[in-house]
């Protein structure tokens, strides 16, 4: 890919849209095994920040074009299903609080 000031907004908004779904599947390679947990949701969450450390080029290219457009709040919404899945692990574990903790 070519450097930020080369992309377009909504380039820069597929582009995220790839490295969510790119940190999704490796993700789902966590969560399709084993049972639902605290152990499984934090092996998860390692896989999650491994993954994005991985791709953080893409992320800082992305963050640098959509950074004070109103895009960037379209980018963040794109997140969500991360959130879910953490909210989904949280409640199978009978964790109290689940949505304080997933926004944490």
């Amino acid at each position: 890919m070519t450097n930020a000031q080369s992309l377009t907004a909504e380039q820069a908004l597929q582009l995220h849209k790839q490295f969510l779904l790119d940190i999704l599947q490796d993700m789902m390679k966590v969560f399709e095994t084993g049972d639902a947990g605290v152990a499984r949701m934090i092996r998860g969450l390692q896989v999650y920040w491994d993954s994005n450390h991985q791709r953080s080029a893409t992320r800082r290219m992305v963050h640098g074009v959509l950074s004070g457009t109103h895009h960037e709040n379209n980018a963040e919404t794109m997140g969500r299903p991360f959130l879910m899945m953490l909210r989904a692990e949280l409640q199978a574990s009978n964790i109290q609080n689940v949505e304080t903790l997933a926004q944490e």
